[in-house]
């Protein structure tokens, strides 16, 4: 996932583990039982965020 714009998206119980995330945008993002682990996170914008729950974990999102 390169350059997406998830700003003021509900994130709920979404898994991104293992995920390759560059340049998104989550501001103002809600972010609610999401998994991150073993993600890769690069130049994310986090400004506003709320992390309930979230566990830096398994998804490729390029597809």
């Amino acid at each position: 996932m390169e350059n997406a714009d998830l700003r003021g998206a509900i994130l709920k119980n979404t898994d991104f583990t293992s995920a390759k995330l560059k340049g998104a945008k989550l501001k103002g993002a809600t972010i609610d039982n999401t998994f991150f682990e073993g993600a890769e996170i690069s130049g994310i914008d986090l400004t506003g965020k709320e992390f309930v729950n979230a566990d830096f974990l398994y998804v490729n999102p390029n597809c």
